[in-house]
């Protein structure tokens, strides 16, 4: 067994490497016989890496408190290295994260300790030559997702199973842009029409944590 100096936040699998999150760094480790695991290539991301989410040569790193990023593991004969490709405009509390893979897009799922689901759309910026992390419209689920699975089913369509700190689980699919633009607007006004009973904070509790919508927070809880 090998001590790290900073708490071990999160471990994933990539081919025959181990990706170790110890504190701010991410680290990929080989093992070799009679010597055990060695590290191969390392990045010092954020403040304490909570959650890893990997898909092809793509890895999504959160934090308890910084930014969600981006890597790339490069790996050939040669060398081996972690290059970070992007980050999120605002930092985010990571509780758990999830890829989705469709129509050969890949989609990032991070979960916060609000119950919120923050999108993240993987993207070249043409005009730069630079690669983007774009967020979408965060959305509300029942509580907060401590656990992340992604599963194929036989006919190759992908869904992310969450499970909740309440007992739930919840199924995150992907759709098309038409169809969550409607269920977007459909949750909108039905957190404008509920009504607030006995002075619970409805409104406020099903909103997302865009920053935005803070300064209202006194209205929208009467």
């Amino acid at each position: 067994a090998k001590l790290h100096k900073t708490p071990v936040g999160a471990l994933a699998v990539w081919g025959g490497f181990l990706a170790v999150a110890s504190g701010p760094k991410l680290q990929f480790q080989r093992w070799t016989v009679g010597v055990g695991f060695q590290p191969v290539a390392q990045v010092e991301l954020g403040i304490q890496i909570s959650t890893l989410a990997a898909i092809k040569s793509f890895v999504l790193v959160g934090d308890v408190r910084g930014r969600v990023h981006l890597v790339r593991w490069r790996h050939n004969k040669n060398a081996q290295a972690l290059e970070v490709l992007s980050s999120s405009f605002r930092p985010l509390t990571a509780l758990a994260s999830g890829v989705l893979l469709h129509d050969r897009t890949p989609g990032f799922l991070v979960l916060d300790h609000l119950g919120c689901c923050h999108l993240f759309r993987y993207a070249p910026q043409d005009s730069v030559g630079d690669e983007i992390l774009q967020a979408g419209l965060p959305y509300r689920l029942a509580g907060a997702s401590t656990s992340c699975v992604r599963v194929v089913g036989q006919d190759g369509s992908q869904a992310c199973i969450l499970g909740s700190a309440a007992g739930g689980l919840t199924q995150v699919v992907p759709v098309d842009p038409r169809s969550f633009r409607t269920f977007t607007t459909l949750q909108a006004l039905i957190v404008a029409r509920v009504p607030q009973v006995a002075g619970l904070h409805v409104r406020y509790l099903r909103r997302s944590t865009d920053v935005s919508a803070e300064g209202r927070r006194a209205l929208e809880d009467g």
